[in-house]
Protein backbone atom coordinates (compact mmCIF):
# COMPACT_ATOMS: atom_id res chain seq x y z
CA UNK A 1 0.00 0.00 0.00
CA UNK A 2 1.28 3.43 -1.32
CA UNK A 3 1.66 6.34 0.89
CA UNK A 4 -1.16 9.02 -0.18
CA UNK A 5 0.09 11.82 -2.79
CA UNK A 6 -1.40 14.74 -0.23
CA UNK A 7 -0.13 15.61 3.35
CA UNK A 8 -2.47 14.42 6.00
CA UNK A 9 -4.20 16.69 8.62
CA UNK A 10 -1.58 17.08 12.34
CA UNK A 11 -3.75 16.38 14.82
CA UNK A 12 -1.01 16.92 17.73
CA UNK A 13 -0.47 13.52 19.07
CA UNK A 14 1.57 14.86 21.70
CA UNK A 15 -0.85 16.93 23.38
CA UNK A 16 -2.11 13.55 25.62
CA UNK A 17 1.88 13.23 26.65
CA UNK A 18 2.28 16.72 27.61
CA UNK A 19 -0.89 16.53 29.33
CA UNK A 20 0.34 13.28 31.61
CA UNK A 21 3.88 15.04 31.64
CA UNK A 22 2.35 17.75 33.34
CA UNK A 23 0.37 15.74 36.23
CA UNK A 24 3.82 13.68 36.84
CA UNK A 25 5.47 17.10 37.28
CA UNK A 26 2.87 18.40 39.57
CA UNK A 27 2.43 15.05 41.52
CA UNK A 28 6.29 15.24 41.77
CA UNK A 29 6.50 18.45 42.88
CA UNK A 30 3.94 17.90 45.55
CA UNK A 31 4.86 14.36 47.22
CA UNK A 32 5.94 15.62 50.71
CA UNK A 33 4.54 14.48 54.05
CA UNK A 34 2.47 17.97 54.72
CA UNK A 35 0.53 17.85 51.74
CA UNK A 36 -1.66 14.54 51.01
CA UNK A 37 -3.26 15.10 47.86
CA UNK A 38 -7.10 13.49 47.35
CA UNK A 39 -5.84 11.32 44.53
CA UNK A 40 -3.19 10.59 42.39
CA UNK A 41 -4.88 9.49 39.50
CA UNK A 42 -1.54 7.78 38.06
CA UNK A 43 -2.70 4.15 37.15
CA UNK A 44 -6.09 5.58 35.40
CA UNK A 45 -4.07 8.93 33.65
CA UNK A 46 -1.45 6.34 32.00
CA UNK A 47 -3.76 4.54 30.90
CA UNK A 48 -6.40 6.80 29.60
CA UNK A 49 -2.94 8.52 27.82
CA UNK A 50 -2.36 5.05 26.07
CA UNK A 51 -5.91 4.49 25.21
CA UNK A 52 -5.91 8.61 23.48
CA UNK A 53 -2.66 7.56 22.11
CA UNK A 54 -4.41 4.27 20.21
CA UNK A 55 -7.44 6.29 19.50
CA UNK A 56 -5.05 9.02 17.35
CA UNK A 57 -3.45 5.78 15.09
CA UNK A 58 -7.01 4.50 14.41
CA UNK A 59 -8.15 7.66 13.43
CA UNK A 60 -11.14 7.47 15.66
CA UNK A 61 -11.35 11.00 16.86
CA UNK A 62 -14.39 11.52 18.52
CA UNK A 63 -13.11 8.63 21.53
CA UNK A 64 -9.25 10.07 21.48
CA UNK A 65 -10.92 13.71 22.30
CA UNK A 66 -13.37 12.26 25.01
CA UNK A 67 -9.80 10.41 26.39
CA UNK A 68 -8.23 14.32 26.55
CA UNK A 69 -11.18 15.35 27.73
CA UNK A 70 -11.16 12.99 30.77
CA UNK A 71 -6.82 13.67 31.03
CA UNK A 72 -7.47 17.54 31.66
CA UNK A 73 -10.43 16.80 33.98
CA UNK A 74 -7.39 14.77 35.91
CA UNK A 75 -5.15 17.54 35.95
CA UNK A 76 -7.74 20.09 36.70
CA UNK A 77 -8.92 18.04 39.80
CA UNK A 78 -5.31 17.98 40.99
CA UNK A 79 -4.57 21.86 40.56
CA UNK A 80 -7.35 22.50 42.42
CA UNK A 81 -6.37 20.02 45.15
CA UNK A 82 -3.24 21.59 45.85
CA UNK A 83 -4.54 25.10 45.31
CA UNK A 84 -6.60 24.19 48.26
CA UNK A 85 -4.38 22.85 50.66
CA UNK A 86 -1.20 25.22 49.70
CA UNK A 87 -2.13 28.64 50.34
CA UNK A 88 1.25 30.07 50.39
CA UNK A 89 2.69 28.80 47.52
CA UNK A 90 6.68 29.55 46.05
CA UNK A 91 7.56 30.36 42.69
CA UNK A 92 7.97 27.15 41.28
CA UNK A 93 5.00 25.44 41.88
CA UNK A 94 3.59 28.75 40.65
CA UNK A 95 4.60 28.56 37.35
CA UNK A 96 3.75 24.62 37.32
CA UNK A 97 0.48 25.39 37.88
CA UNK A 98 0.22 28.02 35.76
CA UNK A 99 1.60 26.02 32.77
CA UNK A 100 -0.56 22.98 33.82
CA UNK A 101 -3.80 25.83 33.32
CA UNK A 102 -2.59 26.74 30.59
CA UNK A 103 -2.30 23.31 29.20
CA UNK A 104 -5.66 22.41 30.35
CA UNK A 105 -7.42 25.47 28.22
CA UNK A 106 -5.77 24.63 25.47
CA UNK A 107 -7.73 23.56 22.27
CA UNK A 108 -5.50 22.34 19.53
CA UNK A 109 -7.04 24.64 16.98
CA UNK A 110 -4.01 25.95 14.38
Amino acid sequence: MSTPPYRKKHYLPDRFKTTLQSDRQTRRRCQSPWLALRQSYRRVGKRTAIKVGRCAQARQFKRMRRGLRRLKTYVGRQIRDINRKTPQQDDALKTLLNQCQKLRGFTGDV
